[in-house]
């Protein structure tokens, strides 16, 4: 068995020599290194080609440049140069948990062949690779009520998406769910829903640094996260009704803290939510308060599902050079979001979405296809009826 590691990195290269020890040292050795530098302005391709020589790597360890596109699109380039078996991610300030960890990894993917991905606990690093801590991850279940649970959780993730992946699953199910439209990587929600099958290790999948410029600590990260948690949320208002969704979410904020949350199942029913717009609005105050008003994006969404308006909108012609968003784009966005560089499709969206509608007429074929990833990238697609004219 073939282990694929795709390792984005971006001015890492104080803490890539590190995690690139904690891979060459272990006793499992059928495995291959795909680096994709995401456009360092260090000299992080240096330390990279120095230590492939160093140690003579040349036929393991594959190193690709591209320009800054964010870590997203750069595992998803990554995803072109795999060979193996299983797919493994490991960020370039991570480390490989112990030296035995792919021989136990293997040998537990050996004795489950049905199972699509692989969970585990994270040891918590510090800058200086000191254990900190253990997160633990929640033992994965498919009982129906995961979708609902994870649209109560306002949806953040319920498990961590570091994971060991079938290639197969890897490139037909978690490169859309996770990779290109940053939702959790175990489910597919789109006209349908589902889930993975999923195993927890009984073994640390990953020493995880934490420090002051992890992702979620700064605005521009806000807003990348929730970008995904709200796509998450508002796909599945369409399957699901949670009635008394506040006072829900918080008894199992309680169940949580208390350490008992497996014991909690949400009263919940098989139909599109009522109150969308208020669960909207609750799920974006929880990041950012009464201040996500002055944000053109939230604010417009609120008002999408706060109003409800039967009104047919004509999408306008497109030009060619027209960045069209995915998930994976999200920092991107965010940035000409705060700049007001964002181009006149997104803008006109925008002020439509806080007038409030519920179709989109588009011209042709190829409207259709792009409206339809607006829509996604907005988190209005399940909402919205999009139609070609006749």
């Amino acid at each position: 068995m073939k282990i694929s590691i795709i390792m984005p990195t971006y001015n890492d290269k104080d803490s890539i020599v590190e995690t690139f020890d904690s891979v060459i040292n272990q006793t499992y050795t059928n495995w291959e290194l795909i680096i994709i530098d995401d456009g360092s302005t260090e000299n992080t391709e240096e330390v990279i080609k120095n230590y492939i020589e160093k140690h003579s790597l040349k036929d393991k360890i594959k190193y690709f440049y591209q320009e800054n596109k964010d870590q997203l699109n750069a595992i998803i380039n990554g995803i072109n140069y795999i060979s193996g078996d299983y797919v493994y991610i490991l960020h370039s300030d991570d480390l490989m948990p112990s030296y035995d960890f792919l021989e136990k990894l293997t040998n537990v993917a050996n004795e489950s062949k049905n199972v699509d991905a692989f969970i585990g606990d994270l040891i918590l690093i510090d800058e200086n690779s000191k254990e900190i801590g253990i997160q633990k991850v929640d033992y994965y279940s498919k009982k129906e009520s995961v979708l609902p649970t994870l649209m109560l959780w306002l949806g953040r993730n319920l498990y961590a998406d570091f994971m060991l992946a079938k290639k197969e699953v890897f490139i037909s199910s978690i490169k859309d769910s996770y990779l290109t439209w940053n939702m959790p990587f175990w489910t597919c929600i789109d006209n349908d829903k589902k889930i993975l099958n999923i195993k927890n290790l009984e073994f640390p999948i990953l020493k995880y640094r934490v420090h002051e410029n992890n992702y979620i600590n700064n605005d521009i990260g806000k807003l990348n996260v929730i970008n995904g948690e709200l796509r998450t949320v508002t796909r599945l208002m369409k399957f699901y009704n949670i009635p008394m969704y506040k006072s829900q979410f918080y008894l199992y904020r309680v169940f949580n803290k208390l350490g008992i949350k497996k014991l909690f199942t949400p009263l919940y029913f098989n139909k599109e939510e009522k109150n969308k717009g208020n669960i909207v609005e609750f799920v974006i105050m929880k990041r950012f308060g009464e201040s996500y008003k002055q944000n053109l994006f939230l604010d417009s969404l609120v008002k999408f599902y706060k109003l409800n308006n039967k009104r047919e909108i004509q999408l306008p012609i497109i030009n060619e050079s027209e960045i069209i968003y995915k998930g994976k784009d999200m920092r991107l966005f965010n940035k000409n979001l705060l700049s007001n560089g964002l181009s006149e499709i997104y803008t006109y969206m925008l002020d439509e979405m806080s007038k409030g509608f519920d179709k989109i007429v588009v011209n042709s074929d190829e409207e259709l296809s792009i409206a339809e990833d607006i829509t996604k990238f907005l988190c209005i697609y399940s909402h919205v009826t999009i139609t070609k004219k006749s």
